[in-house]
């Protein structure tokens, strides 16, 4: 990681407001995002517990979890980002870490993915149910986490579109604002 790189990086994103963190160097080199800690502490929770080989992160943003997995020791990690913005954003942080995580730019709600995952994350997804219920049947994994919005009757409403959500609870990351679910297949 050269830190000239991660100095342009820097000065060439410095009025945007990132939602996740950019970890370049942990505890030493960081760019804070929204809900740093939680984040940090999500993804540690989350890589920590589970042998996983591969990960997709379906609207991966800036790509924290897909860096942090990889640092996780997970050998398959793959992003998808339609945000042509924050992907190009993702792509300049790519270039930086140089440790083997694919980006992609393809709409999983209009494409089916051949590729099959250990794990899979939806985290907070601007889009319809409906379009979250899609992008959960075009692809395939053992496990999905989801990090949705506290709506009443969540599992009613993703069970109308052929979708069981299981271990329902409250978001540890985004506090009163959201729920974590997750799939099981």
């Amino acid at each position: 990681m050269n830190r000239k790189d991660i100095l342009d990086f820097i000065f060439k994103y410095k009025d945007h407001k990132f939602y996740q963190p950019v970890i370049f160097e942990p505890d030493i080199l960081e760019i804070r995002g929204k809900w740093h800690n939680a984040t940090l502490e999500f993804a540690d929770q989350l890589f920590s517990e589970n042998k996983i080989q591969s990960l997709l992160d379906v609207g991966c943003n800036v790509g924290f979890f897909l860096h942090e997995g990889k640092r996780a020791g997970i050998s398959k990690v793959v992003g998808y980002e339609i945000d042509p913005y924050v992907l190009n954003i993702t792509s300049d942080i790519n270039q930086i870490f140089q440790d083997g995580v694919i980006l992609k730019d393809t709409d999983l709600t209009k494409h089916v993915s051949n590729e099959e995952f250990d794990l899979i994350l939806l985290l907070n997804l601007a889009i319809p149910t409906e379009q979250l219920c899609q992008i959960i049947k075009n692809v395939k994994s053992k496990k999905f986490i989801l990090e949705i919005p506290n709506e009443p009757n969540v599992k009613e409403l993703f069970f109308q579109y052929g979708v069981q959500l299981s271990n329902v609870m409250p978001s540890q990351r985004i506090v009163g604002r959201a729920i974590r679910a997750e799939i099981y297949s």
